[in-house]
């Protein structure tokens, strides 16, 4: 009798559960499935893209940058690009007083490079990868005591506003910045290595110890001691006193190179707080014992800016997109720009889709690589970035996209998706999902803004740099659709880009919505649901 009621109990509540997943699979069907709703995938809206190339005439703002760019670089599509720093110094002491008998014995010049160590040997020494490095041919690099003061704010703003600098088109004269008298420190091979720095030394048992330091420039035999002892003077300590004096007195260091055999070159990011020149220097020991060694830092911080010197060579094709990091090329991105009969500002296929109750599911723009075109790029770009031009901002999918991480190729990537490649590793497309955007657009009636396409080294960085002069559409510089007809479309002007790309010297290739190839055609497509009458 026992068995037989728990046998009982259990074929109830089976017969419950499969009653319940019945009734649940049944309204599932009637709500997507059924004659009620329907689901259509739509990929035939109107787009017009427009390539804006600011190279010359569009200098941008540089000295905003959250990391600076330096070197040569022949982008085998666009291109020569020369990239030169100029920075403000600061002292890692302000107000030390020297011994008079303080004498300088060594100049340790570090510029550290942006690295990611891969694994640690028995002997206790690392392996590293290098990031943000490019090219691999050596270039000339020379520094050199800038005599032009960069200011932090704008004179002609009453000094109420920051002052802001470009990549070219800037107040100071080569004279001022790079004068051969006042030549620091020159390499002519140099570029940047992976390997890690060993370095010897004694301690006070003097017994030879071993240090290691992560990839860098580290040179202690290039600077002349002569070019420092403006350190020790006594009719200096003022100047070194505090930061304001020593910012006038020592007015910065300018980071040059050139590429002395037409090649490929190299370029790197740079972090320029993370570079130094160390000053070792002795004096006597008061007590009469061995000379006591001391030193001090000069520190590239403060206002730095990145100058461009551009020798492009490339041509447009109607059906192409064309977008290229630092003082290069970007695309302005029209959704919806087929006829307005009623003048209204707003397409008839975007109010006809305002019109009808649909609810967005999914709606992507793809964008084809023109593999010809890059074929003999190495290193292609995996970011590209897509943002409201009109008012210089990120979509909402960015700010709905909850994906992060401390590697930028893995931050935002269900909005603004990672570069797509096929079996041999060559770049296909890239995915932007724009369904926010989209949902906004047609549900809301939001403004249907002119969308900016950048390239972007780091997804994350947001912030703005101004262009000196802004790209007018319809004005003497006038700016071209790829449907060959000029616009006056004011509102597509871009007065600013976004610094990611700024920071980028990668550039790709695209196909955009006039291309013969369907299947590598430009579109939008929107995945909805529409309610049947």
């Amino acid at each position: 009798m026992k068995r037989t009621k728990q046998f009982l109990a259990l074929f109830i509540v089976a017969l419950l559960v499969m009653s319940c997943d019945k009734d649940y699979n049944t309204i599932g069907t009637d709500l997507v499935n059924g004659d009620h709703f329907t689901i259509i995938d739509e990929n035939d809206f109107e787009i017009k893209t427009t390539n804006v190339r600011l190279d010359g005439q569009h200098p941008v703002q540089t000295n905003n940058l959250s990391y600076n760019t330096l070197g040569y670089y022949n982008d085998p599509v666009y291109g020569e690009t020369t990239a030169n720093i100029l920075t403000q110094v600061a002292l890692s002491e302000y107000g030390r007083e020297f011994d008079e008998t303080a004498q300088i014995t060594k100049l340790i010049l570090t510029i550290p490079y942006f690295n990611t160590k891969t694994s640690i040997n028995d002997d206790g020494s690392s392996e590293y990868e290098l990031d943000s490095v490019y090219g691999s041919t050596e270039v000339n690099l020379k520094l050199f005591r800038s005599d032009y003061f960069l200011n932090d704010f704008d004179p002609e703003e009453d000094f109420e506003a920051r002052q802001k600098y470009y990549s070219r088109g800037n107040p100071f004269t080569s004279t001022q910045i790079s004068s051969t008298s006042n030549l620091l420190f020159e390499k002519s091979d140099f570029l940047p290595t992976s390997n890690e720095l060993e370095v010897l030394w004694t301690d006070e048992d003097n017994v030879t110890q071993k240090k290691y330091y992560s990839p860098r420039l580290r040179d202690s035999l290039s600077l002349n001691i002569s070019d420092f002892n403006w350190l020790l003077e006594p009719s200096n300590q003022l100047a070194i006193s505090s930061a304001n004096n020593f910012k006038n007195f020592y007015r910065g260091v300018y980071f040059e190179v050139t590429n002395p055999m037409p090649n490929q070159g190299v370029l790197l990011g740079m972090d320029l707080s993370q570079a130094e020149i160390e000053v070792v220097y002795e004096y006597d020991d008061p007590d009469g014992g061995d000379p006591i060694e001391d030193s001090i830092k000069i520190l590239f911080t403060g206002n730095s800016v990145n100058t461009f010197n551009n020798n492009y060579n490339y041509t447009q094709d109607v059906d192409k997109i064309y977008l290229k990091g630092g003082e290069g090329a970007m695309a302005v991105i029209d959704l919806f720009s087929g006829t307005d009969d009623d003048s209204d500002g707003v397409s008839n296929e975007l109010e006809e889709l305002r019109s009808r109750n649909v609810i967005i599911n999914q709606a992507n723009l793809e964008f084809f690589v023109d593999q010809n075109a890059m074929q003999s790029v190495d290193d292609e770009l995996e970011r590209i970035f897509l943002y409201d031009i009109n008012n210089n901002n990120v979509l909402l999918d960015y700010n709905f996209d909850n994906t992060s991480s401390s590697d930028p190729n893995f931050s935002k990537i269900n909005h603004l998706g990672k570069l797509e490649r096929d079996a041999s590793g060559n770049g296909v497309k890239y995915n932007i999902r724009i369904t926010e955007h989209i949902t906004n657009l047609i549900k809301n009636d939001s403004t249907n803004v002119s969308l900016g396409l950048i390239v972007s080294n780091n997804v994350n960085l947001l912030g703005s740099s101004e262009l000196k002069t802004p790209v007018i559409f319809g004005a003497d510089d006038e700016v071209v659709n790829n449907d060959g007809d000029s616009d006056n479309d004011e509102n597509n002007d871009v007065y600013s880009v976004l610094s990611s790309s700024v920071n980028s010297h990668k550039s790709t290739v695209l196909f955009n919505e006039n291309t013969v190839d369907d299947t590598k055609k430009l579109k939008l497509r929107i995945i909805y649901t529409e309610e049947d009458n």
